[in-house]
């Protein structure tokens, strides 16, 4: 273990044990300096493994201050049985009605299917398998999760994926690996469209090959993997306390599962008096499951609206529940 790792490692567990509690202000570099005699440096970069761990966040001109993360721990949800039968979807009011939300400036937007502009430098189964990998640039740790595709030993997989969760949604651009069915995939695009726009696609291919995409990609996972540990400390501080929140390894989404006889729906209108938006699970469902769920978006840079609009949340689920 190299020594800023020590440190950051010395430091977490004062913040576990109680030493150090959440809003507490860290020692400053200087002084961390001086009573653990380290580098200027080695400090820094433990500071910056504990932000990474979404323990401590910077504020401007003030220093490092204890996040919560330590909070309670938060069980995730139980698995679910899949259903074996195909069910006919339609697209409901429920599902337009999040999707107006989504563009309304004003909602902080926890249930949106984007992250921030911010964020972006641009505003085997013997049967066909359309693999749907949108997210899967979005993974946190080292390596890349493989997709079905890299199993596909007959071309029985189409594999997609697009920039529009990684660079910039108006863009619209994507691409799909193909396998046996290109010439029919060919066929059917030139009966929707002759082509997406030339201008977009020859910036995207210039930005690709100058690498640039490959360094925005580890910047913007450092970013969502930090902000999901925000997401999930500030859900342990204001949600009830049976409340359950998966963690995945990668993406911008939590699924959050309340108490059963929970009304999903109900917090979601509540919250959109309160200008936020969520995504209540009946709209994954085409049976209108999923009640007692929601999901949460962390795809934004974390800010005190942020935080607020998580305690609010927080508070009308706990009323709903009263």
């Amino acid at each position: 273990m190299k020594r800023y790792e020590e440190l950051a490692e010395t430091l977490a567990k004062d913040i576990r044990n109680g030493n150090l509690p959440p809003g507490t202000k860290m020692p400053s570099i200087r002084k961390t300096v001086i009573q653990y005699g380290v580098s200027p440096a080695t400090a820094f970069q433990a500071y910056y493994r504990l932000e990474e761990r979404g323990l401590v966040r910077a504020r401007e001109r003030s220093g490092y201050y204890v996040t919560g993360q330590v909070g309670r721990p938060l069980p995730q949800p139980a698995a679910r049985p899949s259903h074996q039968v195909s069910t006919d979807v339609d697209i409901s009011k429920l599902v337009f009605s999040v999707l107006d939300a989504a563009r309304d400036p004003q909602l902080i937007q926890l249930g949106s299917a984007f992250p921030s502009p911010e964020l972006f430098p641009w505003e085997r189964l013997g049967k066909p398998l359309i693999e749907d990998d949108v997210y899967g640039e979005l993974y946190f740790g080292d390596r890349c999760p493989l997709p079905a595709k890299a199993f596909d030993q007959e071309g029985l997989v189409m594999h997609c994926s697009s920039f529009s969760k990684t660079l910039a949604p108006g863009f619209r651009v994507g691409w799909v690996a193909p396998g046996q069915y290109g010439e029919a995939i060919k066929r059917l695009r030139l009966m929707t469209t002759l082509s997406a726009g030339v201008p977009t696609q020859v910036a995207l291919a210039e930005y690709l090959q100058n690498g640039g995409y490959d360094k925005h990609l580890r910047r913007l996972r450092h970013l969502l993997e930090m902000q999901q540990g925000q997401l999930i400390a500030a859900i342990g501080r204001h949600f009830p306390d049976n409340v359950r929140v998966s963690q995945p390894a990668g993406g911008y989404f939590l699924w959050v599962e309340f108490a059963a006889g929970f009304d999903a729906l109900a917090l979601h209108r509540a919250a959109l008096e309160q200008g936020i938006g969520i995504a209540p699970g009946p709209i994954f469902s085409a049976r209108q499951g999923y009640r007692n769920c929601i999901r949460l978006n962390y795809g934004h840079l974390w800010s005190d609206a942020v935080e607020a609009a998580v305690a609010k949340l927080g508070q009308l689920a706990k009323a709903q529940l009263q």
